[in-house]
């Protein structure tokens, strides 16, 4: 979506990926790279390319979170005379250990490496969440006048519904006119987390009148995974409604309608997570919890900037620094 909007300004994108994905970018702009340096480099003069951004999650680039053949790339990418400049946006960082089993502290110390020697090779480093951009800061040796916080935006588009169509909604699911719907949004992964997080207090909850029904919406395809429905019908009995996968406009219209918003993504780094980005949009009430499972309830959240206006401050400050470098092509 970024990647749209800056299109928007002007600027002409291709999209670099190591393989194909089902919600991601495709037609003639989408190239697929083999992830060596040389395949890289022959990329890059194929295309013309003057800006390279990278959307960093060290998963994103390997199967462990240690991508020291996209450190390589970048690392020989840079080396070359007339290279672009690297831009990366750090996403995610390197794995806390206790998410990394019985070699964790190999594993993470890898991944420190291998993330520390990515964005140590770009000219420019956006940070989604202030967690990340002070880990760069003082895990990955980024000096703070070349990283800067650049948030996410909602991909789900800001519609409003009529009250009309609120308590239509209810009676497609069989619930009274003034019923709370919780939701949960996303893939079937992340739905199956969600519930799996908010386990008890939805059962509690439901116990006790404060919801009146739990609905699941996305997913990859039509048939959800049968440990969703399992989980769901176990803990839940009859009060969830899975929902399936849906057009952006018809996920708005449906958020509109419901009441509560399951954020699966830590606190901390809410404002790197695209289903928090939607809850906020559609204006619902924030069940979440922090690093230590701490549960919250958040309302009239400050809302996510629009994609357009992080385009506009992403192509600002990337100008300024060709500006002032005097890196056209370096």
């Amino acid at each position: 979506m970024l990647g749209e909007a800056l299109k928007g300004l002007g600027a002409k994108i291709d999209y670099l990926a190591l393989r194909r994905h089902e919600d991601g970018p495709d037609g003639p702009g989408l190239h697929l790279w083999d992830g060596s340096a040389k395949g890289l480099r022959q990329a890059i003069r194929r295309l013309g390319t003057e800006v390279l951004w990278i959307q960093y999650s060290g998963y994103g680039f390997s199967r462990k979170g240690i991508p020291f053949g996209l450190a390589r790339a970048l690392e020989e990418v840079r080396k070359r005379p007339a290279a672009p400049t690297i831009v990366v946006c750090v996403h995610e960082t390197h794995a806390n250990r206790t998410r990394l089993g019985w070699r964790a502290p190999l594993i993470q110390r890898l991944q420190i490496v291998a993330s520390r020697r990515v964005v140590r090779a770009a000219d420019i480093v956006f940070a989604t969440v202030d967690v990340n951009l002070n880990r760069c800061i003082d895990e990955y040796e980024v000096t703070r006048t070349s990283i800067s916080l650049l948030p996410i935006a909602s991909n789900i588009p800001n519609v409003q519904v009529r009250e009309s169509e609120r308590v239509a909604f209810r009676g497609q699911l069989g619930l009274p006119a003034n019923a709370r719907i919780a939701v949960m949004f996303g893939l079937w992964a992340t739905q199956l987390r969600t519930l799996e997080l908010f386990r008890d207090e939805l059962i509690s909850s439901l116990r006790d009148g404060r919801i009146d029904h739990v609905l699941a919406i996305g997913g990859e395809a039509k048939q959800p995974p049968k440990n969703l429905l399992k989980v769901g019908g176990k803990h839940l009995r009859g009060h969830l409604t899975v929902y399936g996968p849906a057009s952006g406009p018809e996920i708005a219209k449906i958020l509109r309608c419901c009441d509560i918003g399951l954020v699966p993504t830590p606190r901390d780094y809410l404002r790197k997570s695209g289903v928090a980005a939607a809850f906020v949009t559609a204006d619902l009430e924030l069940w979440m919890k922090n690093a230590r499972s701490e549960f919250s309830v958040v309302k009239n959240l400050a809302p996510f900037p629009q994609w357009a206006e992080l385009a506009g401050m992403a192509s600002e400050r990337i100008i300024s620094y060709i500006k002032n470098s005097g890196n056209v092509g370096r």
